[in-house]
């Protein structure tokens, strides 16, 4: 009898000073291509077992089980993976999946922040605490602030310009304020014409673009249709007929993968990679 009243105190008071941790290999479901890479960068990519159809960085990524496209979440196969936890952001278009579906049933679902830079950094570090993996997450943020320092001393001399940033066609939608890719142009030393739109990708006719007057374009629209030559050229003959533009007047009108600016603690090499593109070319 002293016996099992011992073991009972032993068994309560481990639970209370030791918590019982989760198992060292958790069963993820990332449901956001940046998400994925950030687990990857953790070193926590063998803990993954669904992702979406974009999420192809890095290569292993492109070869698990996908649960989502951009606008739903296969809740059938979400649920037979069962994971342990499910990994989205606040800009998930398959919101209502996640809440309905997974989160009402009872499936543990972590929503992160990825518009600002600032938020970029803080996810990270949180992703991070979620999969115990502070000290790399820390690494990675500091790194990234780093980059972030190096280019905006680089290119702190060079002249201040005009950029329009174009991220979709039909309608035409650019980048506006309050989000990681306009608050990037500022390291590139890069005034963003829609900074004061409103909206953080408004919709623009060719009215509100010839009256901004950019002396630098950078259309990030391809996407999937890279692969496309007619489409490219189909983009370039849209901005010849812009004429009167100072960057279609100068050949500043460039073509830069969006799919590259990625809310990632990577994002500063991209920066650099653009840079290189724009503002190295339109200064030689």
């Amino acid at each position: 009898m002293f016996f099992k009243i011992a073991l009972c105190f032993f068994y309560f008071f481990s639970f209370l000073f030791f918590p019982l941790n989760l198992k060292s290999q958790e069963r993820l479901i990332s449901l956001k291509p940046n998400i994925t890479e950030i687990i990857f960068a953790l070193g926590k990519g063998k803990d993954l077992v669904g992702v979406t159809d974009f999420c192809k960085r890095p290569p292993e990524a492109a070869k698990l089980p996908k649960v989502a496209d951009y606008l739903r979440v296969d809740l059938e196969k979400v649920l037979n993976l069962k994971p342990d936890l499910v990994l989205a952001s606040y800009e998930n278009s398959a919101r209502k999946d996640i809440e309905l579906g997974l989160i009402n049933r009872g499936i543990r679902v972590e929503l992160l922040d990825f518009k600002t830079i600032s938020q970029i950094k803080d996810s990270t570090l949180r992703l991070a605490k979620l999969l115990k993996q502070e000290e790399k997450g820390l690494s990675l943020v500091t790194k990234m602030q780093e980059g972030l320092d190096l280019l905006k001393k680089e290119y702190a001399q060079s002249p201040k310009r005009k950029a329009l940033l174009v991220v979709g066609y039909r309608p035409l939608v650019v980048v506006g304020p309050d989000n990681f890719i306009d608050e990037s142009l500022a390291y590139l030393n890069l005034e963003n014409v829609a900074a004061k739109s409103g909206q953080a990708y408004p919709l623009w006719d060719l009215e509100r673009i010839l009256a901004s007057q950019p002396e630098i374009i950078v259309d990030l629209s391809m996407g999937s249709e890279k692969s496309r030559p007619e489409i490219l050229e189909e983009r370039k003959a849209f901005w010849q007929r812009l004429s009167t533009l100072p960057a279609v007047k100068k050949n500043q009108v460039f073509f830069f993968d969006i799919e590259k600016l990625r809310a990632v603690p990577t994002l500063p090499e991209a920066l650099e990679d653009l840079a290189k593109l724009i503002l190295k070319k339109s200064l030689s």
